[in-house]
């Protein structure tokens, strides 16, 4: 999930772990006990409320809905937040300023050691494989008009011909060369 809407920013990073216990282990996270003067809105008694939150959630699983996309999420006071952004920010004190990539491409994993901070583009070089691929390889198609299997990258938004070649295994050589060369991650291409 890229950093599109930043509302979540609203929810200052620093008392995400008064709100929040996260594992860093597993990647899970869990509702901590809040106080009543966490709810202290001058309309309710805050004592009730807490003790109805508390006996609710505390303790409980947090941030495990699907957005539909694979990412979990949730609400921390009342503002959507994707919980690899959390897990980031409980983890280094602040919310991250880009993108955060599952290295291992499963969107699910909220490990810590499963995510980073990476640009657009250096999201993009690390994308599973299109669904809708027949070669096996990414940037590697059958071209029936010249009867050869075509390589190619794109670098940004250019794209970028690698040649055409009899054998497929040498299109895939081609491709992973170009891969490496323009600092593709190793998972690029991965099976969904």
């Amino acid at each position: 999930m890229g950093n599109s809407s930043k509302k979540y920013q609203a929810v200052p990073a620093k008392i995400l772990g008064d709100l929040v216990s996260y594992d860093p282990e597993t990647g899970l996270f869990t509702w901590k006990r809040r106080s009543p003067e966490m709810f202290q809105d001058g309309k309710q008694d805050a004592s009730v409320i807490c003790k109805r939150w508390n006996s609710r959630f505390a303790g409980k699983p947090a941030l495990t809905a699907n957005d539909g996309k694979g990412y979990r999420a949730g609400h921390i006071l009342g503002v959507g937040i994707p919980a690899h952004r959390v897990a980031w920010a409980i983890s280094n004190g602040s919310w991250p300023m880009g993108h955060i990539d599952h290295i291992n491409g499963d969107r699910g994993d909220n490990r810590i050691s499963n995510l980073r901070v990476v640009t657009s583009t250096e999201n993009n070089r690390n994308k599973a494989i299109n669904k809708n691929n027949t070669s096996g390889v990414t940037g590697v198609t059958w071209s029936k008009s010249r009867r050869k299997w075509i390589a190619q990258i794109h670098i940004g938004k250019i794209g970028k011909a690698l040649g055409g070649f009899d054998r497929v295994e040498d299109a895939i050589a081609a491709r992973k060369n170009a891969e490496t060369r323009y600092g593709f991650h190793e998972n690029h291409g991965r099976k969904p």
